[in-house]
């Protein structure tokens, strides 16, 4: 990282980024190295020292296409607060909080642990537990999770 002054130290204040942002972009690499990214709602959960983001998406589309080939992933996620301004254009800038991490994605499979992520999904989204989710509902989405290898995170505040 370039501006050591804006690094994120310690898990603890990049959860704390986490929880203030609601939707993330995932990036992968589909066929013929061409890069894919997308906008997702997303979960999270820290046990064990593992980090592990969920998202949900339908049952078939390009991102599964993509993460069924290959499942190494980027993931970036961003809250942004106000303008900087400045005497010129360049001397503009941002408050933001940022994170960024790298991993791997696999589609969950089990049935509790699907119903697992989409209630971490949930419970990030809304800060309610305890969801119950329709089978028709259930049945017409796949729940990715990522395991996040490295992390980082990044401030201007």
């Amino acid at each position: 990282m370039r501006r050591l002054d804006r690094n994120i130290e310690g898990m603890e204040d990049i959860l704390s980024v986490l929880d203030h942002c609601m939707i993330c972009h995932l990036a992968m690499v589909g066929k013929d190295n061409q890069p894919y990214v997308v906008p997702l709602n997303f979960g999270y959960e820290y046990k064990h020292d593992q980090l592990s983001l969920y998202m949900h998406c339908a049952k078939e589309g390009q991102k599964l296409d993509i993460l069924r080939v290959n499942p190494s992933v980027c993931f970036e996620a961003d809250s942004a607060s106000s303008l900087i301004s400045g005497p010129q254009a360049c001397n503009f800038s941002q408050k933001y909080e940022s994170v960024i991490a790298f991993g791997q994605a696999d589609l969950v499979s089990n049935l509790e642990a699907r119903q697992h992520g989409l209630a971490v999904i949930m419970e990030h989204q809304t800060g309610e537990k305890d969801w119950d989710f329709e089978p028709q509902s259930f049945a017409r989405v796949e729940v990715i999770r990522v395991q996040v290898s490295s992390i980082t995170g990044k401030r201007h505040i």
